[in-house]
């Protein structure tokens, strides 16, 4: 972003699409890349082993939502705040789905009202999700199982290592290794997240008895 340029926060930003479905903000800013797909497969696979009910937190591309559609599972929760994203959860006819409930909003505005469940991920741009951390063991089942978009590249290292200290209050914490797929072209501008790494882990967080 220029420096002359006032700041606009997430929400407010015009989204695009791309013809593969990556998605970039006004600035031409990565929010979302298809080459997260390995991630959002563990992932689902994580949240959803448990089965019964199951929160997603930032729909994006919709790649962990069509993940956990492949697991057997009661009902599958989302939340999205952003309005771009909401027309494309309504485009792809989410809400036809009779066990899939979208919810449109800020989950700050939301969890207080919501049931418990089974497995919850989160995976939000931009958001400092310290404050989901502190609480989001109020919204599990006992036994629930949580993960989220876990960065622990060096510029990410000392808030990663912080939600972890938070984390560890409440759940019992292990990761899951999983090898990327190799991405060519990636332009340092819009790559936020280095898929060069070709390896990324996954958070399994285990709510403590």
């Amino acid at each position: 972003m220029n420096s002359t340029q006032q700041y606009k926060p997430y929400l407010n930003r015009k989204l695009t699409f791309s013809s593969n479905g990556d998605i970039y903000d006004d600035e031409g800013q990565a929010v979302m890349m298809g080459w997260e797909k390995p991630i959002m497969e563990e992932a689902s696979k994580i949240i959803c082993s448990k089965g019964g009910d199951v929160l997603n937190v930032g729909y994006g591309m919709g790649l962990i939502d069509s993940c956990i559609e492949n697991h057997s599972i009661n009902s599958h929760w989302i939340i999205e705040a952003h309005p771009d994203i909401q027309h494309q959860i309504l485009k792809k006819g989410w809400l036809q789905k009779p066990h899939v409930k979208p919810i449109f909003g800020k989950w700050q505005n939301i969890y207080s009202h919501l049931p418990k469940f089974d497995g919850i991920y989160i995976d939000t741009y931009e958001e400092n999700l310290t404050p989901f951390f502190e609480n989001v063991h109020k919204l599990l089942k006992p036994g629930g199982i949580f993960s989220w978009f876990y960065n622990d590249d060096i510029l990410h290292k000392g808030m990663a290592d912080k939600d972890l200290f938070i984390i560890s209050e409440h759940f019992k914490i292990k990761f899951v290794d999983v090898t990327l797929n190799k991405v060519d072209n990636v332009d340092e501008k819009t790559g936020y997240w280095d898929p060069q790494k070709l390896k990324a882990k996954v958070p399994f967080c285990t709510l403590k008895n």
